[in-house]
């Protein structure tokens, strides 16, 4: 997905996002705001399948994009 909004609330409480496929290893890129954000716990966020974990809420009003390489289906 390039430019991709995945779904999950942006209300400063939800932490979780979900992209449309499941990225290919190591080609996800997560924007909070247009900064990029760095993968790891205890960094920005963790992935797992297609399920994007924030360590921190983004706040209401926030703007979340990814930009990833799937494999096809």
């Amino acid at each position: 997905g390039q430019n991709e909004t995945p779904t999950g609330a942006i209300n400063g409480v939800n932490v979780t996002f979900t992209s449309v496929l499941s990225p290919v290893s190591n080609t996800l890129k997560v924007f909070l705001n247009g900064q990029l954000q760095y993968q790891g716990a205890g960094v920005d966020y963790t992935l797992s399948g297609s399920t994007i974990t924030f360590n921190s809420a983004p706040l209401s009003g926030s703007t979340v994009r990814v930009w990833y390489l799937a494999t096809s289906t």
